[in-house]
């Protein structure tokens, strides 16, 4: 299984636990298109999702629906709510002890 991270803020704790460099592309530079040439079998946002500007939201989830077609994302709340006409469907939502998990599908 191979694993990529991406974290502008954390990589040199990410390289000491798992040995390699995170990509370090903010939501900013996702969201025009840095990731564009890459291509993920699935995409886990794990607490971080809900922090980007709800202004660049919908083409965030635009560009990860062109490079995956599973999308999850780990809140601690009800945000982000992502639409389907961001590229995304919602397969499944498990709610823990205040952690939501939301599967989506590419739409």
């Amino acid at each position: 299984m191979n694993l990529t991270g991406v974290d502008p803020y954390t990589g040199p704790a990410y390289f000491r636990r798992m040995g390699q460099e995170a990509l370090p592309h903010d939501f900013v530079a996702i969201s025009k298109g840095s990731l564009d040439s890459l291509e993920f079998d699935a995409i886990f946002c794990s607490f971080a999702l809900h922090l980007a500007d709800a202004g660049l939201l919908p083409q965030i989830c635009l560009r990860l629906a062109q490079i995956s077609p599973i999308l999850v994302v780990l809140t601690p709340h009800k945000r982000p709510d992502i639409k389907p006409s961001w590229g995304w469907r919602i397969a499944e939502e498990v709610l823990d002890d205040r952690v939501r998990l939301r599967h989506y599908e590419r739409a």
